[in-house]
C-alpha cells in the first residue's frame, strides 16, 4: 500500500511462486533478482552449503524475464577468477544483462573468518586452484585490490555503465581510483568514502 519499489533477492528459484502472487497491478513496482556469484554448481554448493544450485536460480530468473517481469543480476560473491574478462562474459550472458535493470556485484568481503572458512570449503570440496587463488588474495592487501580491480573493469566492459552497481570497500591508499570509476559503476563503501 506504498509508493515504493521493492526489490527482492534470494538464492532459490521459489521467487518464481512469490512472483506469482503478486497481483498484476502492484508488478510494475516489484524488481526480482537471485544470487549468482559464481555460475559453477559445485563451487558454489562448497561455499554456500543447503541453496539451491546456481543452473536452477539462472533459471528462474529467465523465467522472470520471459514473463516481462523486472529483474536484476546480483553477483556476489565473485571469487578470484583465473581469467576475470571469460567470467565476466559468461555471467553477462547468463543473466542476460540486456534485460536486466541493474546488475549489482561485489568481490568475496571479510567478515570474521569468513575467508578461511570460505577457502577451507573449497579446499575439502576438492577446488584446490579456486582455493589457492582466494588464500593467495586473502593474505596480501596488494593482490586483493588487484582482484577487485580487475573483476570490476571486466564486468565494466560488459555491463553498460547506467546498470552496473560494484560495491567496493575502500580505504585511503585507493579512494581516488575507485572514485575515478565511479562513472562506469564503482560503489564506494565503507568510512573513508563517508569522509
Amino acid at each position: 500500500m506504498t509508493h515504493w519499489q521493492i526489490r527482492l533477492l534470494s538464492q532459490s528459484p521459489l521467487i518464481l511462486r512469490i512472483a506469482e502472487h503478486i497481483p498484476a497491478q502492484l508488478q510494475g513496482r516489484m524488481i526480482y533478482g537471485l544470487s549468482t556469484g559464481t555460475l559453477d554448481d559445485q563451487i558454489a554448493s562448497a561455499i554456500e552449503g543447503g541453496t539451491p544450485l546456481v543452473c536452477k536460480r539462472l533459471e528462474a530468473l529467465r523465467e522472470l524475464q520471459d514473463r516481462g517481469l523486472r529483474t536484476y543480476g546480483m553477483l556476489c560473491p565473485i571469487l578470484p577468477q583465473a581469467d576475470a574478462e571469460e567470467y565476466a562474459g559468461r555471467v553477462a550472458a547468463s543473466l542476460r544483462v540486456d534485460r536486466c535493470e541493474h546488475v549489482w556485484a561485489e568481490v568475496l568481503n571479510v567478515r570474521g573468518r569468513s575467508m578461511a572458512r570460505t577457502y577451507g570449503a573449497l579446499r575439502q570440496a576438492g577446488h584446490d586452484a579456486q582455493a589457492g587463488w582466494l588464500e593467495q588474495v586473502a593474505n596480501n592487501g596488494r593482490l586483493w585490490e588487484e582482484y577487485a580491480r580487475r573483476t570490476f573493469l571486466a564486468l565494466s566492459k560488459v555491463v553498460p555503465p547506467h546498470k552496473l552497481r560494484f560495491l567496493q570497500y575502500v580505504k585511503r591508499g585507493t579512494l581516488e581510483w575507485w572514485r575515478a570509476h565511479e562513472s562506469l559503476g564503482a560503489v564506494l563503501l565503507g568510512k573513508v568514502a563517508d569522509g
